[in-house]
């Protein structure tokens, strides 16, 4: 009970019905979703990550002491979930698509960027349920691609927010169990804990790539503005100077006076400023976004 309590501090508690009737892996489902789904006051998109993926492996282990889960660590009947979703990977698709059009994503944007990669990712966790039951793999696993980074960066274009990029795989997930039972799939513990850590790699890499595009586009509009601003001050500036060196030249100014050579020298500086933001401008309007 302590590790539970340590694992939830800072994320509000979820609903507790009486323990005989709540296994541990059923926790675990649910904090993943819970804590994304929930503000957690002064908590960071980053601080809930790790805090969902330190509960869910938490509530993982303490699966094994409840006998009466309904995982079990070795499968007597029904398919391997990685044929259940090799075989009905677009009924996945169909669920998942209804859980977020209208609600993470707009309704009416096409299908085909509304799936984007997440056709090619529920690949990739067949891939790693399979070399995990030792079977030949049919490609590369989440851990090995960059599937879900290319997703974060579609997302990022699209104007997805980074909350709705993080619900899309925990919808994913919901999608792929409630078809693996639907299909009469008996799920085991392990299997759950490869597409738990599939899971919790595919939101790593498109939260990754997501904040760094965003963040390389943000440098590159605070450089435009600085190099527009600072262009726009060089004009004036420029006038500035002029006049000020025909005052001096025309003896209209006392040379020796500490207040004109105060003024010259502060147009001066500012005008070397200047010409250096245009030059830092210009190199960093190179930023590769890729």
């Amino acid at each position: 009970m302590d590790l539970r309590a340590n694992c939830w501090a800072g994320a509000p508690a979820p609903p507790q019905p009486p323990a005989s009737t709540l296994p541990p892996i059923a926790i675990a489902a649910a904090v993943h979703v819970r804590i994304f789904s929930s503000s957690v006051e002064g908590a960071t998109l980053d601080s809930r990550f790790l805090l969902s993926n330190r509960c869910l492996r938490r509530e993982l282990a303490l699966a094994h002491a409840w006998r009466g889960s309904t995982f079990p660590a070795i499968r007597t009947v029904g398919m391997a979930l990685h044929d259940v979703l090799a075989a009905k990977r677009d009924a996945v698709m169909l669920r998942w698509n209804g859980q977020v059009r209208g609600t993470l994503a707009p309704e009416a944007m096409p299908p085909v960027e509304l799936a984007n990669h997440i056709p090619t990712f529920v690949d990739e966790i067949v891939s790693a349920l399979r070399t995990d039951a030792g079977l030949a793999s049919r490609g590369p696993s989440p851990e090995e691609s960059a599937t879900a980074a290319g997703h974060g960066a579609q997302r990022l274009r699209l104007g997805f927010s980074l909350d709705s990029v993080v619900r899309e795989y925990g919808a994913l997930r919901d999608a792929i169990v409630e078809v693996a039972r639907d299909a009469g799939a008996e799920i085991t513990f392990r299997e759950l804990q490869v597409l738990f850590d599939a899971m919790v790699t595919g939101i790593a890499h498109a939260v990754s790539e997501y904040t760094h595009q965003r963040d390389a586009e943000l440098l590159r509009q605070a450089n435009e503005h600085f190099a527009f601003i600072a262009h726009e001050l060089r004009d004036p500036l420029s006038s500035a100077m002029m006049a000020f060196n025909l005052l001096k030249s025309s003896g209209q100014l006392p040379i020796e006076s500490r207040s004109v050579g105060a003024v010259e020298r502060g147009l001066q500086g500012t005008s070397e400023l200047i010409d250096q933001t245009l030059q830092l401008a210009r190199v960093a309007s190179g930023i590769d976004l890729g």
